[in-house]
């Protein structure tokens, strides 16, 4: 009896152990991937690709053709396409477009430069423009983390609807050094009325 016991508990804890590497090797494998990242799967033939492209783009832009991943000059884009697509990158052809066996995802690691601007890209599929993105930003190297240099804050994002276009929304993030206090504070009106001039009065 006892030792029929001792058995049904190893048998929970390896099974318990077996469901705890799952999860976690799952976890693992739903992060999202960088364009480095994404880009070296490609260039090494990954069977790991595939998952890193459906984790790390939404499954809408993947359809809609505006999915992309870029650091620096180094970019990556993917696309979800029943035919084949071809690239165009600022107007010109772009790197040919490889697909992932068995599925329609296609994929191609870019180069795009100068640095420091807006590019912009979209597909050709059937001889027709489809997708794309005309403020594709391609940041210097400055734009990013520089080891030893003090990060501020940045906030959530923040939604701004206008009252005078109707329906018209802005998203803006706002940043604080470091050592300033993230937080909004209250300033004081401050008027001027030079001596004499009239007041209004009721």
């Amino acid at each position: 009896m006892r030792r029929t016991k001792q058995f049904r508990s190893l048998n929970f804890a390896i099974k318990l152990a077996l469901f705890s590497f799952l999860l976690v090797a799952s976890g693992l494998a739903a992060e999202k991937s960088n364009a480095p990242q994404l880009i070296e799967l490609a260039k090494s033939n990954s069977p790991a690709l595939r998952d890193a492209i459906t984790a790390t783009f939404e499954a809408k832009d993947l359809k809609e053709g505006t999915a992309w991943a870029g650091r620096g000059p180094e970019f990556f884009f993917a696309i979800d396409s029943s035919s084949q697509p071809s690239l165009q990158i600022d107007g010109a052809p772009g790197p040919k477009l490889r697909q992932l066996a068995s599925s329609s995802l296609w994929y191609a690691p870019a180069r795009v430069e100068p640095v420091g601007r807006l590019h912009s890209f979209h597909y050709l599929i059937d001889g027709k423009k489809f997708g794309g993105r005309l403020d594709l930003p391609a940041f210097s190297p400055l734009s990013y983390l520089q080891s030893g240099v003090p990060s501020g804050t940045l906030s959530a994002k923040i939604t701004h609807t206008s009252k005078i276009y109707d329906g018209m929304k802005s998203d803006y993030w706002y940043y604080a050094a470091p050592g300033v206090d993230p937080r909004p504070r209250p300033r004081p009106l401050r008027t001027q009325r030079r001596a004499g001039a009239p007041v209004a009065r009721g």
